[in-house]
This record gives C-alpha cells, structure tokens and sequence, in this order.
C-alpha cells in the first residue's frame, strides 16, 4: 500500500472541482513471483465514488535480448464525469506516461550503475 500526492497543475477548467489537497490517492497492489505481475487498484480519498483507476504491470523476457525484459503496463483510468472526466482522464494518462518514463530511466541508470 503506497499513499501518493499529485502535483500536477490543475488546468483552469477543473479548479471550481478540484483543489490541490485533493490530488491524494492509495494504491493497493499485489504482487504474483510466479508470472511476475503485480495487480494494483486505486482509491482516491475525493470523489472515490467517480473514479476507478487498475490494472497490471507485467515483466517479461525481452526476447531479443539475453538479461533483458520487457515491461507492460495493462490498466484504466475512469472519471465518471460529464465533459470534464474525458478532459481529467487525459490528463492523468499523460501524466501516468511521463511518470512510467521517468520510472524506466532511472531504473535503467540503477541498473546500469551495479
């Protein structure tokens, strides 16, 4: 169980809806060693009843490589909000990319380092 707060600007167009105490979540997550995936689910402590976030990451074998993996990311965000949950959704998907790349650098330049 990890606690997160967001610090992405709020655009405009959200701010009379969200304010930035409110950008706090739990993630739940469950590791399986045998495929190597781990499930995780999302709750906000706002409006949790509007929005849904899960999915899975899955590791596996490159492939091409010897001692490396490919990693997969299989999830959802959902905002139950008219007009404005599309606009939210985007945002946190980008949002979720630029972390998963930041992620994958640092975890390369860790590796890399030992």
């Amino acid at each position: 169980v990890i606690e997160w707060t967001g610090k992405a600007p709020i655009p405009k167009i959200l701010q009379h809806l969200l304010a930035p105490k409110m950008l706090k979540w739990v993630d739940t997550g469950t590791w399986n060693e045998e495929d190597y995936t781990l499930e995780w689910d999302s709750k906000t402590y706002y409006y949790s009843d509007l929005f849904t976030s899960r999915g899975k990451w899955h590791i596996k074998p490159d492939g091409k490589h010897k001692d490396t993996s490919v990693v997969i990311l299989d999830g959802f965000v959902e905002i139950r909000l008219p007009i404005f949950g599309g606009i939210a959704e985007k945002i946190i998907a980008q949002h979720l990319m630029q972390n998963l790349k930041k992620a994958e650098k640092n975890l390369k330049e860790l590796l890399e380092s030992n």
